[in-house]
């Protein structure tokens, strides 16, 4: 959301720090049901990033697809609240929070209807799924073993008036 209503600072871990100036301080919001992280960080160890507090946590452990400079960087959310870097790029000592939204809890969660033999992936990961709060829709969830192109129908309330492009893990 513009503006810092109702941004909260975010618990760092391992030396990180943030990287200030004009891009602040590492926050989360829960706004509308939706948990946002934003901010830039750097100097710590690699590894643990963060920690979420218990109302902005998720069902189940998320990958997000972040931002280090001319690379990406697979980065974890997990159901205690731990942020964590798992691979990707990891150069000058910095990376992006920017990017980690979802639904915390179950609250709201359907089951996202699967295409092509695609599955839920399961474990740690539980199951695939979609939240529609306040008109966004949040689809989570990690799948596999189908064939490629089309992984998934959204309902008819939870899809786009264009067609998106989304910038994720493999």
């Amino acid at each position: 959301s513009p503006g810092s209503q109702g941004q909260s600072a975010l618990q760092l871990a391992n030396r990180w720090r943030a990287y200030g100036g004009s891009y602040g301080s590492p926050t989360y919001t829960l706004k509308s049901s939706i948990c946002v992280v934003t901010g830039l960080i750097k100097s710590g160890s690699w590894g643990h990033l963060a920690t979420l507090p218990s109302q902005c946590r998720p069902s189940k452990k998320l990958i997000f697809n972040l931002n280090n400079h001319a690379k990406t960087s697979r980065v974890d959310v997990e159901t205690n609240g731990k942020i964590s870097f798992i691979a990707g790029g990891r150069d000058h000592s910095w990376i992006s929070l920017s990017g980690i939204q979802f639904s915390p809890g179950t609250q709201g969660q359907s089951a996202l209807p699967l295409a092509n033999r695609w599955r839920a992936y399961g474990g740690s990961y539980g199951s695939p799924t979609y939240t529609l709060k306040s008109g966004i829709c949040v689809v989570t969830g990690l799948i596999k073993s189908g064939s490629w192109g089309h992984l998934a129908t959204l309902p008819s309330q939870c899809r786009p008036s264009k067609k998106l492009i989304f910038n994720l893990n493999n």
